[in-house]
């Protein structure tokens, strides 16, 4: 090989490996700064999107229908918080939220705020609701008898989402409706309706929603110091 094409070599990995490094400092996010920051408001709202069995509905006017008949739960201008909610960022290792604490790691271009001590409840974790979400959080179930029956003891963490904006830091949220319908003539049926700091992931298996009907619709909630 000649020098010449040696020279066009290295050109071309130094090329490459720079490119590489800035896409992965692209990737890190801003750095988190200390302070209390409190609700600011409501903004980046999405479309509301819509998924069945057999994928993603793009027949507005069924959208639309639902819109309307979740116009309550779908508007996020109504979800907003209070100017008294506050978290503290000690640092970009501990966070406080009311008396809770926080560790605090990297993920993409967001921190993820998780409590320091597991959480236990009584319930069942959703299927949908797990798949939605970027971010999976760790839980486990421990079955127990009630008066109805079984039931599972779910063990977890709290867990909390940002992104570091030029004035504060952004919540991305997710509120869903989940109409389920099954059964002769839909017989047997039930909406569950919810609201996730977490990034949705439109890329989620489709076919866990086999008598489902979601409708999905993204926003930020901002808070600032």
């Amino acid at each position: 090989m000649s020098l010449h094409s040696n020279k066009f070599l290295f050109v071309v990995i130094f090329i490459g490996i720079y490119a590489f490094v800035s896409c992965k400092k692209e990737d890190a996010p801003r750095p988190l700064q200390s302070g209390t920051y409190f609700y600011s408001k409501v903004g980046d709202i999405g479309s509301v999107r819509m998924f069945t069995k057999l994928g993603e509905v793009k027949d507005q006017n069924l959208i639309n229908t639902y819109k309307v008949k979740y116009a309550k739960q779908l508007n996020a201008d109504s979800l907003g918080g209070s100017s008294s909610d506050s978290l503290l960022v000690m640092d970009e290792s501990n966070v406080k939220i009311g008396n809770k604490l926080y560790a605090v790691t990297k993920i993409d271009n967001y921190y993820q705020f998780r409590s320091i001590d597991t959480v236990r409840y009584a319930g069942q974790m959703s299927q949908v609701t797990y798949n939605i979400m970027k971010y999976k959080p760790y839980y486990s179930n421990t079955p127990f008898v009630t008066s109805s029956g079984f039931s599972n003891l779910i063990t977890t963490f709290y867990y909390n989402y940002v992104a570091v904006t030029a004035d504060g830091l952004a919540l991305p949220m997710i509120n869903y409706v989940d109409v389920y319908s099954n059964g002769p003539n839909g017989s047997y049926s039930y909406t569950a309706i919810g609201g996730l700091n977490n990034v949705f992931d439109d890329k989620f298996p489709v076919d866990i929603l086999k008598y489902d009907t979601l409708i999905v619709q993204t926003y930020n909630l901002h808070v600032k110091r």
